[in-house]
């Protein structure tokens, strides 16, 4: 078993890879050991010459349990090796998951809509208005986060939440308190900024240039409002 560093934005603490190259391995029991310690199973993929390569996400506990397992059953995983990375978060200073934001003149809620659809080059968003208020209610400030943003955005006071997807009692909740909600879908909120960080080679830069990103030429947005 060897043991490197890899970056992450993940909250968990190592990356377990396990190298399979026996056809009959199982890897449904793999899974099951993962999800029987609390790892996360994150994906699977088959290399060129046939091997398997499982990568699960640890903490340190988990990641003690889920060794430990495979060594109890070597009958099993006979033929396999594992890699372990310590994950560390991507060092960006001064940055985090969410932006609060205030604007220099108070812009009607429909407005505020109609921009964030142009700037997304979306033709539909979903929209839930604050109790008591309406589309032409004025916006001074505006809570924002890429993806599924209602963990990061539970608590903060702004007259527009703005995010990818929330949960229904999450949107509820903070229409109550005042906020309007405007959800975009998860990816249509990441995929421009990953255009960015592609174009203008920032990860390539990242990672010393050691490492070739290709941006998706058919990655969308897996739902749509029909």
């Amino acid at each position: 078993m060897t043991v490197s560093k890899t970056w992450t934005n993940s909250r968990e603490n190592y990356l377990l890879e396990i190298i399979v190259s026996k056809e009959n391995t199982s890897t449904d029991k793999l899974r099951a050991f993962a999800q029987e310690v609390g790892a996360t199973f994150k994906h699977l993929v088959s290399a060129d010459d046939g091997r398997k390569i499982i990568s699960i996400g640890c903490d340190e506990k988990s990641l003690a349990s889920m060794v430990e397992l495979i060594k109890m059953t070597p009958s099993d995983f006979a033929d396999i090796s594992m890699k372990v990375s310590k994950c560390e978060q991507i060092p960006w200073p001064g940055h985090g998951e969410g932006r609060l934001c205030l604007l220099k003149e108070a812009t009607p809620l429909i407005q505020i809509v109609e921009k964030v659809k142009h700037h997304l080059c979306l033709s539909k968003v979903r929209l839930a208005v604050a109790c008591n208020g309406e589309l032409a209610s004025p916006v001074q400030s505006v809570a924002l986060c890429a993806g599924s943003g209602s963990s990061v955005l539970s608590g903060v006071k702004a007259d527009v939440l703005l995010t990818g997807e929330m949960g229904h009692h999450d949107v509820l909740e903070a229409n109550h308190q005042g906020s309007h909600v405007i959800l975009c879908e998860h990816s249509n909120t990441e995929r421009g900024f990953i255009c960015s960080l592609v174009e203008e080679g920032f990860l390539y830069k990242l990672f010393g240039g050691s490492v070739d990103v290709v941006m998706s030429s058919k990655d969308q947005e897996p739902l749509m409002i029909a």
